[in-house]
């Protein structure tokens, strides 16, 4: 009533001359989806047909119509129902026996709640002077989650880098949109999710369905995002792709962070020492804050006087720092070579030439002794 009153304010107000509007299908309170747990009643099951008159031409409405179909694109009309201001409702076919004929402004309110119930309702209004406007389809669904129940089971593994979850769902009307695994609010979706070859799927005699799935690893490493948590979500989802939410859970990951481990640069060697690693195989506090020595790899030397650098991971930022203020990383350059090579090479080259002339030596005195003998 107040969309009504509303529309009918700004025809009045901006003297706008539209003529006969009728629609869209809504059901009461702009309510998602019909229960039928809670059962028929003009606060679950009333669907609304919204018209507005122009005040301007007098018109005068002579009937509402209501038109009930089981498949969306389907021309056969399944059921009908049609009020009169004067003359309350008549209703045939599907909805005959199903309609509180008294129902005012001919909106159509379900007595009864039935599966083969749900489906597609269109509208349309007639003024006395032969106007008629009509409403597009609108899908209801009657949605049955009374027989329904859902557990879940998690395990923590491998030091809580691993979570195995099960999930049980039985049986939900209309067929639910079920997804289970890890999603990150970053990445906008699931990044790691259970499978439709791995959900097992039931389906009931009366067209309700079950789902449920056993032990699926999810797994925490470097890949993993910080905002990753598990969720599961349970739904229903219409012809036209809207989804309606009936139940979702969701669980926090082991989110223990540290340093990752520095990334490998050129001629440089890192040596860890303290702490130890996450599943995201980043360094924590064990006894002592983490530690790393960086070094020239073996046949290089450092070009300057920094000949090494050790680094603490600062558990508040999740950086490395080096204790020296404004020395980092690049300041260690390493070029090939041994840095003490040139002294030692020196001392092998004297030696080298000491054993040379020991040997000339050793050589002229058996030449001459040699020499002696003979003569």
């Amino acid at each position: 009533m107040a969309t009504l009153t509303r529309a009918l304010a700004l025809l009045v107000t901006f003297g706008v001359c539209a003529g006969l509007l009728v629609g869209p299908v809504r059901l009461v309170d702009n309510k998602r989806y019909i229960s039928y747990g809670l059962g028929p009643s003009p606060n679950n099951s009333l669907l609304e047909c919204p018209y507005v008159l122009d005040l301007t031409k007098n018109e005068v409405l002579q009937k509402i119509s209501w038109n009930f179909f089981h498949e969306k694109n389907g021309n056969k009309v399944n059921g009908s129902y049609e009020w009169t201001p004067s003359g309350g409702g008549i209703a045939t076919g599907a909805l005959e026996g199903v309609v509180n004929l008294n129902a005012h402004n001919g909106s159509l309110e379900l007595t009864e709640l039935r599966y083969d119930l749900g489906g597609y309702y269109e509208c349309s209004a007639t003024l006395t002077n032969g106007q008629t406007q009509k409403a597009e389809k609108w899908e209801a669904l009657i949605i049955d989650t009374t027989s329904s129940s859902t557990s879940t089971k998690s395990e923590i593994r491998e030091g809580g880098c691993v979570t195995v979850s099960s999930v049980q769902l039985n049986t939900i009307y209309p067929e639910p949109t079920v997804h289970s695994g890890m999603y990150s609010p970053s990445l906008q979706g699931y990044y790691d999710q259970v499978t439709a070859q791995e959900w097992f799927k039931v389906v009931y005699g009366n067209k309700s369905v079950g789902y449920s799935y056993s032990n699926k690893e999810f797994r925490v490493d470097e890949n993993t995002p910080y905002d990753a948590y598990f969720l599961l979500t349970v739904g229903v989802t219409k012809s036209d792709g809207n989804y309606i939410s009936l139940y979702v859970t969701q669980g926090n990951l082991h989110q223990e962070r540290g340093c990752p481990g520095l990334k490998n640069k050129a001629n440089q060697v890192e040596t860890y020492r303290e702490g130890k690693k996450t599943c995201r195989n980043e360094y924590i506090k064990l006894f002592d804050d983490p530690k790393v020595v960086v070094t020239c790899q073996k046949g290089f030397h450092s070009d300057g006087d920094l000949s090494s650098l050790e680094l603490t991971c600062d558990l508040q930022t999740f950086q490395w720092r080096s204790e020296d203020e404004g020395v980092s990383r690049d300041d260690l350059r390493c070029v090939m070579g041994d840095s003490h090579h040139s002294d030692e090479d020196d001392n092998d080259d004297n030696d080298g030439d000491s054993a040379r002339v020991t040997t000339a030596a050793g050589l002229l005195v058996m030449a001459t002794t040699l020499l002696l003998r003979l003569f």
